[in-house]
């Protein structure tokens, strides 16, 4: 837990979001966004604070840091390489040593899948508490656990997502989601960096609206007048 909250600490979002996005994006607190049902606004993103992140590697019994590997695609989103390769130089500066292993999503997401990555940057856009949840922070098993990439198990917070999921009390069903996500996240098993903005082009020929999920409907498109 603390190697995880150090890395967390070490992660200075706002210069990769300045530098790297070209200040297309967002500082992320959650896998999902404020758009999504089950949002939790209290959330905040762990603040940038390196000299911390060096006293709780000591703690760990890592002083002087470890050698690991940090996979990423370098075909799936934007500057996804560019970003892992400022992480890991961030990462550098609290004496830990990744080296970025940047491949093809067709060689990264098997490889994921299989389970054979330390650490890794990977994007999510559903918009959904209950899929999110479901596919992140549950065991694999059937249809649940699909992006369990980091192999998290706690069975009483599975308990307390499925409690959240068939909740019908809107308020009752946001404080379980609220408090469900506080105590994931703080874990430190999945670090939110940012929403990425999306950047969409119509012809002068069309009339269409951007959507946060990325999704393009050809029966939304009109002809422009």
């Amino acid at each position: 837990h603390k190697v995880r909250k150090a890395v967390a600490h070490a992660i200075n979002v706002d210069e990769i979001i300045k530098y790297v996005m070209e200040g297309s994006a967002y500082p992320a607190s959650e896998i999902i966004s404020k758009y999504v049902d089950g949002y939790n606004p209290g959330l905040k993103r762990p603040k940038f604070d390196p000299e911390l992140s060096k006293k709780l590697l000591a703690e760990a019994g890592f002083p002087n840091g470890f050698e690991f590997n940090f996979d990423c695609p370098n075909d799936r989103y934007i500057n996804d390489q560019a970003v892992t390769e400022a992480i890991a130089h961030q990462l550098t500066k609290i004496g830990l040593k990744p080296k970025v292993v940047a491949q093809p999503k067709a060689v990264f997401f098997p490889k994921m899948n299989r389970h054979e990555s330390p650490m890794f940057l990977a994007g999510w856009g559903t918009l959904s508490w209950q899929g999110t949840m479901n596919g992140f922070f549950k065991k694999k098993k059937g249809s649940v656990g699909r992006n369990n990439r980091g192999r998290f198990y706690d069975p009483e917070i599975e308990k307390r997502i499925d409690q959240a999921n068939v909740e019908m009390n809107d308020q009752e069903r946001q404080a379980l989601r609220g408090k469900v996500a506080a105590d994931i996240y703080g874990t430190y098993f999945v670090i939110p960096l940012y929403y990425q903005e999306n950047v969409f082009g119509f012809s002068n020929r069309v009339k269409g609206k951007a959507r946060v999920d990325e999704r393009i409907f050809a029966f939304t498109l009109k002809k422009a007048k």
